[in-house]
């Protein structure tokens, strides 16, 4: 009787503890995806000064957010994995990261940006108020993608009114207006000399 208790006693922890040690696959696969999109973003941004801190990231299918602090600055970024099963940048910025409908200015699904950003909320609440803050202080909305910037070494930011370090990029710089300015005075210079040869020839016809 003894011996069949113990049989089952041992049995009955046999079962209960088999699981233990044994790796969930999802969680094994979304492991992964995280530490492949903290490795695009420090190839990508660390310097022999300072590595990027990317904390936290979240992700749900082929879109990740992910929360990064670089030397005294910080912000969020946008990632997408392509059909080569490679991670991208869609693009960086700061507190705008954090609201869904801007995230669907991106392609992505309402139901991928919504369960992202509340999973980006629930993670960083963890967080102290001065992290979140850094987060949230990066104004820029920095267009890009993972392939743009390792091909070209640096980062290809498309010209946004919501992006100031491309300002001079539009054509109403100083410099395009002094110019197109110029262009306008000759064009009338030369209309005025057009004008007044014709009235001299028409004075000339006049008096034959």
């Amino acid at each position: 009787m003894l011996k069949q208790i113990s049989f089952l006693s041992l049995l009955l922890i046999l079962l209960t503890f088999s699981g233990v040690g044994e790796a969930n696959p999802d969680t094994s696969i979304l492991s992964e995806k995280k530490a492949s999109i903290r490795t695009v973003i420090n190839k990508m941004y660390d310097t022999p000064e300072h590595k990027v801190l990317i904390d936290p990231v979240v992700v749900n299918k082929k879109y990740a957010l992910a929360s990064w602090i670089h030397a005294d600055i910080g912000g969020r970024v946008v990632m997408h994995q392509n059909d080569k099963k490679q991670w991208e940048v869609v693009l960086c910025s700061g507190k705008a990261v954090t609201d869904k409908d801007f995230l669907l200015t991106t392609g992505m699904p309402a139901s991928t940006a919504e369960t992202l950003v509340q999973e980006l909320a629930l993670t960083e609440a963890k967080l102290s108020k001065e992290k979140i803050a850094l987060f949230d202080s990066f104004k820029a909305v920095v267009r890009g993608s993972h392939q743009a910037m390792h091909e070209s070494g640096d980062s290809k930011s498309h010209p946004t009114k919501s992006h100031p370090v491309n300002k001079g990029n539009h054509t109403d710089s100083p410099e395009s207006s002094s110019v197109e300015s110029s262009s306008v005075k000759s064009s009338s210079v030369k209309s005025s000399s057009v004008k007044s040869s014709s009235a001299k020839r028409s004075e000339k016809k006049s008096h034959h």
